[in-house]
């Protein structure tokens, strides 16, 4: 793919648009939400809703899983977040921080660097 067709692809997928409507970092976690139909939804945005069935993947991964530049994946999962295509995917917050043996590798993982 050339630099200019790679920039018309980008400015198609986003509508022309450069920012997300709403913040959006590389590292948020995202996952597909119980919401058919998706016949509103872009090719892009069902590739990536399709991504993240079953799965929380980060903006930087479906970025890179969808062949897109950073930027434009940001306006294609704020669209899906708007329209309740994807959900925020909250880390597991049940595991219990106080095991000693992990405080332990935490520990030596620390002295390590």
């Amino acid at each position: 793919m050339t630099e200019e067709t790679a920039t018309v692809r980008a400015y198609a997928v986003t509508l022309g648009r450069t920012r997300p409507a709403v913040p959006v970092e590389p590292a948020s976690l995202v996952r597909a939400a119980a919401r058919p139909p998706y016949d509103a939804v872009s090719p892009e945005g069902l590739a990536a809703v399709r991504l993240c069935a079953g799965q929380a993947l980060s903006v930087a991964e479906l970025a890179a899983l969808l062949q897109l530049p950073l930027q434009v994946a940001k306006v294609v999962v704020a669209d899906l977040l708007a329209g309740g295509f994807l959900i925020h995917a909250m880390p597991d917050r049940s595991a219990d921080g106080s095991d000693p043996s992990l405080l332990e590798a935490v520990l030596d993982g620390l002295r390590n660097l």
